[in-house]
């Protein structure tokens, strides 16, 4: 399921088991962690892309505003 923002509502949904009986992990149980762990990452890594591009998005239209407030009042 997604929330909107091309992420699943919740990225470690069924892809992690931590199965730590007396401090033993399987060989089979660590690789599919390792490998839930690395797509966490990237997912992670991938929301950090679009939190950054959506903010600088932000701040380029706020500036292109202002300018036209200020073109605007230059112009009276």
């Amino acid at each position: 399921m997604s929330n909107g923002q091309g992420l699943p509502a919740n990225p470690l949904d069924n892809q992690i088991q931590l199965q730590t009986y007396n401090g033993v992990i399987s060989p089979d149980v660590y690789r599919r962690n390792m490998e839930a762990l690395r797509a966490a990452q990237e997912t992670l890594a991938q929301f950090e892309r679009q939190t950054l591009g959506g903010y600088n998005r932000f701040i380029t239209a706020e500036q292109e505003l202002r300018n036209r407030v200020e073109a605007g009042r230059q112009a009276e």
